[in-house]
């Protein structure tokens, strides 16, 4: 009976180390999962997965942190009395600040990433009145007859796209971008919206007849009158109340063909443009950025007060935005363009961080903690002037009131006389009557 019952005690101990054992098996196999997917998880928030489709919605996330911009009508619809004139007149489109977008379809970074339809409509949804769009051609060769017009990032002429996008996720149907705008653009507002159209294809004629083919489809009944066609006047001197419900079409170079160019309303080029454009860069932003354009700040408010001016901040290439998404997509601060009155700041609003709200740290006030914008969140504070809409009247100081030029007079011959000039002999001696 002693041996049965060492034998009962023995077993016993057995089962418990059994089950210790695999109770320790369980744990680290627990762990080990665990860290796996925490690793998967970790990835997914910095390279955006392993396809096109889960970056691009990790991206878009930031859109849903903004605040809710108000979607203001302009006062008084955009009209002033002019006492020069004595009669009411219409500002000028110089004469207001646009909420810009720059590479609206890009919803994450810069450098080999991934492109969008959702990244177009939140920023039109989001208050933009001014995108951009890049253009090219699908396919080897802009001159084979089914080449499309299609909307991509393209870098020293190579359309780059992220390298685990399928061939159709690698750009955008041209016109398929243009009937989001023609849906959401006048949705709320009846503001003018302007579209930057960047050919980044090279100038041909045939090429550019289809692009205005796409854009007479989806947009013709939103054109401007046909007088602001061909770039005849400067843009910033058309009258708002010509431009209200309208769209404005801005291309980086004048169009060869001329159907194309009939209805671009602005050229931002280096010669035969009708609008001023600044580009500015990371290492010039070092030192003053747009400060270093002009000797002194007289000269850009003439500028500015005279035309419409436009400056975009071009991004730089930068291989870690794969890992780290939107690193080559950073903002800067904007204050000095507001303050000269530039009406385009062209900004990355796939790069956003919302204010963060301190916790009360008292429950007995009444008074909300107010939210505090994070430090150096240029697109934050950018957004915060725009808060009435993506259009904005510029202060008084920054606007050119059109005078009446001054009467000519007619010369009295009875009084007045003209200068005459004799030489003497050999030109030494010359005098003035």
């Amino acid at each position: 009976m002693e041996y049965t019952t060492n034998q009962g005690s023995s077993s016993g101990s057995n089962i418990k180390m059994i089950i210790v054992y695999m109770l320790g098996i369980g744990i680290i196999i627990f762990v080990i999962i665990y860290s796996i997917l925490k690793l998967k998880q970790d990835e997914n928030k910095t390279t955006g997965g392993k396809s096109a489709e889960s970056r691009i919605n990790i991206g878009l996330e930031v859109y849903k942190k903004y605040f809710n911009m108000n979607q203001l009508p302009l006062p008084n619809n955009g009209i002033y009395f002019n006492e020069y004139y004595n009669q009411k007149k219409y500002y000028g489109l110089r004469d207001f600040f646009y909420a810009s977008s720059y590479k609206s379809y890009l919803p994450c970074g810069y450098t080999n990433d991934v492109v969008s339809y959702n990244a177009i409509r939140s920023v039109i949804l989001n208050g933009a009145r001014v995108i951009n769009l890049d253009l090219f051609h699908s396919g080897i060769s802009q001159y084979l007859e089914n080449s499309k017009v299609i909307v991509g990032n393209v870098v020293e002429g190579k359309l780059t796209f992220f390298k685990e996008s399928k061939e159709d996720e690698q750009y955008l149907d041209f016109e398929n971008c243009l009937k989001i705008v023609n849906d959401l653009a006048w949705a709320k507002v009846n503001t003018p919206f302007f579209i930057y159209l960047n050919m980044e294809f090279l100038p041909d004629q045939n090429f550019e007849n289809k692009t205005f083919q796409i854009i007479r489809k989806v947009l013709a009944h939103r054109f401007l009158d046909k007088y602001y066609g061909f770039q005849r006047v400067s843009l910033g001197n058309i009258p708002v109340g010509k431009a209200m419900d309208k769209v404005i079409l801005m291309t980086n170079r004048k169009p060869l063909d001329p159907m194309l160019n009939e209805i671009i309303n602005g050229v931002m080029a280096p010669k035969d443009s009708n609008v001023i454009l600044h580009t500015i860069t990371n290492n010039s932003l070092q030192y003053g950025g747009i400060k270093t354009v002009a000797v002194s700040k007289e000269i850009l408010l003439d500028q500015t007060k005279y035309n419409l001016v436009a400056v975009i901040k071009k991004n730089d290439i930068n291989p870690e935005n794969e890992k780290i998404m939107k690193i080559d997509t950073k903002n800067y601060d904007t204050s000095y363009n507001f303050e000269i009155g530039i009406s385009m700041t062209f900004m990355n609003w796939q790069n956003y961080e919302a204010p963060k709200e301190e916790p009360n740290k008292s429950t007995t006030t009444t008074t909300p903690t107010p939210k505090e914008a994070p430090k150096n969140d240029f697109m934050y504070d950018y957004l915060l002037r725009f808060k009435d809409g993506g259009m904005i009247l510029k202060p008084n100081n920054l606007i050119y009131i059109p005078k009446p030029p001054p009467q000519i007079t007619k010369p009295n011959p009875k009084v007045d006389y003209k200068q005459v000039s004799y030489t003497g002999f050999g030109g030494f001696q010359t005098t003035t009557l």
